[in-house]
């Protein structure tokens, strides 16, 4: 879908009868959707939310409920709120898939569990996510209007792979991705340059990354963010551009450099703090942050690694969505012990 310009929308809204009536509803869910695609999702956010509570009490709204409440879970999810993202994308992908309309093999319903493992997966909870997804993408395959090389698919597979590596199942992850990515590559649909693609390219650096074989994984993270620093779509300060360049300050770092790695993460961790998406609180801008400890004590900078690793752990522990049992957490925790002979001497 080729979105509207949000001004279009917004002239659209005027016209419409009244703030709760089915059609203004309708065309500000549309605006939320346009926005989620321009990449502002915190500008998103209050316009769903809005939508989603008025729609609760309308008796006019039918299945277009569960697109508007899933919308909300994926706004959620993205801007770090995935503890809140969770009960609504449950709910969603039980009705669905009870559904008469729907079902359990709907394209819809296989979204919205999609979602679901994502969010659990946001969660810490990758073990639950697996069997999830594992059940998505044999469904999907096997569904006469998707297929094994639909792009939605591919997506699922993309993600099943980072599960598996999440899990510590990296040899089978890398198997998946490689085959994604060489259906990616040659579909007509995506091709080699697509922001799909560039995302399966990712996940195969960080795979190979996890199997220590990061000198291989550099140059396809130099690639992907290089393409997508130069994409229009996404750009410099996107956060697929930010995370990709997040792995390449993480292989450098693991290739022993450090000192090149130092200023990306600086930069990542910046732009991330920076962003009305993100801030310096969000699970991935923790993330971040976290890595930059350590790069900053394997540079010789340990007072400085005290001091932000602290203030990580701190903000991770009492995270909704990570708390002191999130594998987010537990790296923090071994950076922080590395780093524990001068720790104490630089209170956060």
């Amino acid at each position: 879908m080729t979105p509207w310009p949000t001004l279009e929308i917004t002239a659209v809204l005027t016209r419409v009868p009244g703030p709760e009536h089915r059609d203004t509803l309708g065309s500000r869910h549309l605006l939320a959707e346009v926005l989620r695609m321009l990449g502002r999702w915190a500008e998103a956010l209050p316009i769903i939310e809005d939508v989603a509570a008025k729609e609760s009490a309308s008796v006019e709204l039918g299945p277009e409920r569960h697109a508007i409440r899933y919308l909300l879970a994926l706004v959620l999810a993205r801007l770090g709120r995935s503890a809140e993202a969770l009960p609504i994308i449950q709910d969603i992908a039980a009705k669905q898939s009870a559904s008469v309309e729907l079902g359990p093999e709907h394209p819809n319903t296989l979204a919205s569990r999609n979602l679901l493992a994502q969010v659990l997966d946001n969660l810490g909870r990758s073990a639950e996510a697996l069997t999830i997804i594992q059940d998505v993408v044999a469904k999907e395959s096997a569904n006469a209007n998707l297929g094994p090389e639909h792009p939605d698919t591919l997506i699922s597979r993309n993600l099943l792979a980072r599960v598996l590596d999440r899990l510590g199942r990296s040899a089978e992850a890398l198997l998946i991705i490689q085959d994604v990515l060489a259906k990616q590559s040659a579909g007509a649909d995506l091709g080699p340059d697509h922001r799909y693609t560039l995302s399966s390219k990712h996940v195969l650096a960080l795979v190979l990354d996890m199997l220590g074989r990061s000198a291989e994984a550099l140059p396809i993270i130099q690639d992907v963010v290089t393409k997508q620093s130069a994409s229009g779509e996404l750009g410099l300060e996107h956060s697929r551009t930010l995370s990709s360049q997040f792995l390449l300050a993480h292989v450098l770092d693991r290739l022993g450099r450090s000192a090149e790695a130092l200023p990306i993460i600086q930069d990542v961790v910046a732009k991330q703090s920076a962003s009305a998406d993100l801030g310096p609180e969000h699970p991935g801008t923790l993330r971040c942050r976290s890595l930059l400890a350590q790069i900053f004590d394997h540079v010789g900078q340990t007072p400085k690694a005290a001091i932000e690793i602290t203030r990580v752990l701190s903000l991770q522990k009492a995270h909704p969505s990570i708390g002191p049992n999130h594998p987010d957490t537990r790296v923090s925790v071994e950076r922080s012990n590395a780093i524990r002979p001068v720790a104490t001497e630089f209170p956060s």
